[in-house]
């Protein structure tokens, strides 16, 4: 099963300070190239281990709530309908784009297009 290339790539980083916060969120074209893509949980980059879910849905925000997600080992999340992002996460602080484009190739997504990098809203 190859999987088609994302289609945009936004990693998070520190609104102050431009670091890298080890994750970000890849998108696709369809459904079934996410299905495909999620299978790479777990698997390892750079010395760790991949945590690849499926997002969910982005929804207008009226203000931060404060909550914080726990750190430990989460199990994958539902896939929601329609849904064509993957979260990416548990990044190594090191990675690079190419990194990420060599490892989209391994699963057989071919070639990154896109990557943007987002800033943290909470951080600043």
């Amino acid at each position: 099963n190859s999987i088609p290339a994302p289609t945009n790539i936004r990693w998070l980083t520190d609104r102050d300070t431009g670091s890298f916060k080890g994750c970000g969120f890849l998108d696709f074209a369809d459904t079934s190239s996410v299905d495909l893509f999620v299978k790479l949980n777990g698997n390892e980059l750079l010395g760790r281990n991949l945590r690849v879910d499926y997002a969910a849905a982005r929804t207008p925000r009226a203000g931060g709530n404060g909550a914080k997600g726990g750190r430990g080992a989460r199990e994958m999340s539902e896939k929601p309908a329609g849904c064509t992002t993957v979260f990416l996460g548990n990044l190594s602080y090191d990675i690079e784009d190419d990194d990420i484009h060599a490892k989209a190739k391994e699963a057989g997504a071919g070639d990154v297009k896109h990557i943007r990098w987002l800033t943290d809203r909470e951080s600043g």
